[in-house]
């Protein structure tokens, strides 16, 4: 039995799209890593992007809930796929199909966050 499942949190890059030949819906997710350069003590930060597909009721509840900017956290599955584009070049989409997604609450970083911070929505 194999395995694949992936867990990741960040924030929703790109408003979700409704996918135009099957029930699904994308989005893009940003994720971002700190670390410590080799050569200094200095903090850097690291993001990158990756596209969530989900389908049917997910799809639904995601077209209707998910806006720009917004914290989530999404369980699903890694999925890489090759297509031809129109010039008979072979690419390949990383992708994850989302077997849930739930909106976080992030904790404040000063009191006006705070003031301004609703209850997530999920």
């Amino acid at each position: 039995m194999n395995i694949n499942q992936i867990i990741i949190e960040g924030r929703v890059a790109v408003d979700p799209k409704r996918a135009e030949k099957v029930d699904a819906v994308t989005f893009s997710l940003a994720n971002n890593r700190s670390f410590k350069a080799k050569d200094s003590e200095e903090w850097q930060e690291e993001t990158f992007f990756v596209q969530v597909v989900s389908f049917n009721k997910l799809a639904e509840k995601v077209e209707k809930t998910l806006k720009k900017g917004m914290p989530i956290l999404v369980v699903g599955r890694l999925s890489i796929r090759s297509y031809e584009t129109k010039n008979g070049e072979k690419k390949y989409a990383t992708e994850i199909i989302a077997r849930d997604v739930k909106g976080i609450q992030l904790p404040a970083k000063d009191e006006d966050q705070e003031k301004s911070s609703e209850v997530s929505p999920w």
